[in-house]
């Protein structure tokens, strides 16, 4: 075995697969792979259950393993520079619904994190629950960035527990070894009117502990925070989620949301060009009634990790920023928009995601008017 595929070994073997199907993917023997991982420990390239790869060994490991090595400098020129790092998650050689590698990619994107955000979601919840099982140690702030919506309780059950922002920071706390995070509790996720706050419920809302210091001042944790872990949501089809906050916005009837956007990040829009005056003043009015996140904050942490990229040295790069998990091929359209939007720092997305935003990123440029 050359040397980037002793690397692969390890960066397979951390990610769940068996001896057994390493050899399978790499086309050796079952000996060239024990003997592999063995001089991985020895090298400190895998220190169980994790692996310790620099950005540059990564790119050369993704190359060997055949992992869309040429999307993320596609990703990079269409995001004029915001996005900075693409990884690319394993799916199980029985099951493409299966995802590896996730967690372990996301314990280094954290590796200066002091005070990360969390939205809600199934991709989100199942990427905290690898970084659980590695177990890293880190001094880290966990906060949520949006309240629950409504729907959850009324779903219960094992949807709650999949969607849920709270699912998501406590295990992120377990995983981090971390102690509580402040709660939304008694937040709602949407405010019922349009236009400025009532003085009364923005009296209220100030009563509430944790919405003070998540989101009241300049000192406040969306603020400040450096790193926020979320998914995008499709406009087609449409989520749980999203069509309880459009609904409650009220969508006007014969309208559809995927006529508008192209998706959400975390609630906040990826609005379609040529929209008319209407369809832009209903979606502004959407967003004024969100709590907690908003665009400008997305924008800000993207911002402020690029520019602490432009400040680091080669072999040390920034980590952090606004981080985008998406594994479900149908949150291609939204994962790209959102790039192209400036609102991502850095993505993990599985396989499908990734050969759909590809085709989708060349169709764009097929579609594009020649110009003389």
């Amino acid at each position: 075995m050359n040397p980037v595929q002793k690397k692969a070994a390890a960066y397979l073997s951390a990610c769940g697969y068996r001896n057994k199907d390493i050899a399978t993917r790499l086309n050796v023997d079952d000996m060239a792979v024990h003997r592999a991982l063995d001089e991985a420990l020895e090298q400190g390239w895998l220190t169980k259950p994790i692996c310790r790869f620099s950005q540059e060994e990564q790119n050369e490991i993704d190359t060997a393993l055949g992992i869309e090595p040429q999307l993320q400098s596609k990703l990079k020129r269409v995001s004029r520079g915001a996005l900075q790092e693409v990884r690319v998650t394993l799916t199980s050689p029985k099951d493409e619904e299966m995802h590896f590698g996730g967690g372990m990619h996301l314990s280094r994107m954290l590796k200066d994190t002091k005070l990360l955000g969390c939205a809600w979601g199934k991709d989100l919840l199942n990427t905290a629950r690898q970084l659980a099982r590695i177990r890293i140690r880190r001094k880290i702030k966990v906060f949520p960035v949006r309240a629950e919506p409504i729907s959850y309780g009324e779903r219960g059950g094992a949807s709650f527990e999949y969607y849920s922002v709270a699912a998501v920071c406590g295990t992120l706390c377990d995983a981090l070894g971390v102690g509580e995070f402040p709660s939304l509790s008694g937040v709602p996720a949407i405010l019922p009117w349009r236009g400025a706050v009532p003085k009364e419920m923005d009296q209220y809302l100030r009563l509430i502990p944790g919405y003070r210091q998540i989101a009241v001042g300049k000192a406040s944790y969306l603020e400040r925070a450096d790193t926020i872990l979320t998914s995008v949501g499709p406009a087609s089809p449409v989520s749980d989620w999203t069509l309880e906050f459009v609904k409650g916005a009220g969508l006007p009837g014969g309208w559809k949301l995927s006529d508008l956007v192209f998706g959400d990040v975390a609630g906040v829009f990826l609005p379609k060009p040529g929209l008319d005056s209407k369809q832009r003043s209903f979606l502004d009015h959407a967003s004024e009634r969100m709590v907690c996140l908003n665009r400008r904050h997305l924008e800000t942490c993207v911002q402020r990790c690029a520019e602490s990229q432009r400040q680091c040295t080669k072999g040390n790069p920034h980590s952090g920023g606004a981080i985008i998990c998406a594994y479900s091929a149908v949150k291609a359209r939204a994962t790209l928009e959102a790039v192209r939007s400036q609102l991502v720092s850095r993505l993990i997305i599985s396989p499908q995601v990734a050969r759909e935003v590809d085709r989708l990123i060349s169709e764009d440029a097929e579609s594009k008017p020649c110009t003389d």
